[in-house]
């Protein structure tokens, strides 16, 4: 399946959510438009929208500019997906999160072994 299949699929899906059907010339306004979107964003954003209730006097079918904006939305809540999946590895056994937070002391012997283990990578490198 091509990703404009699975655009159009997903537009489909959502005309049919929103109880309307989309013309072929809506459809090929769409796709044009949607060329340079993901289709894995398309098909949040369709998801999305084919879930949220009517709006008053919103049109049957969402406008272009909404499908645009929640496409941007979906990716906005990807890479933010992303981010928080990378923290998530990146918290080791060796650096735990602090909690409860740190006295001095700690705090101090914590930033210490940070600088020792940056300065031995380093030195690895070389």
């Amino acid at each position: 399946m091509t990703d404009n299949q699975r655009k159009l699929g997903a537009m489909m899906k959502l005309a049919a959510a929103r109880q309307v059907t989309l013309t072929e010339l809506s459809q090929q306004v769409y796709l044009e438009d949607l060329q340079d979107v993901a289709v894995e964003f398309v098909e949040a954003a369709c998801h999305t929208l084919a879930r949220e209730p009517r709006r008053e006097y919103q049109t049957a079918f969402p406008a272009l500019g909404d499908v645009l904006e929640a496409c941007r939305q979906a990716k906005v809540e990807q890479a933010h997906e992303a981010r928080r999946l990378l923290a998530a590895k990146c918290t080791t056994p060796e650096y735990p999160p602090p909690s409860p937070p740190l006295t001095r002391a700690e705090a101090k012997a914590f930033v210490a072994r940070l600088k020792a283990d940056v300065d031995r990578l380093r030195k690895a490198k070389r």
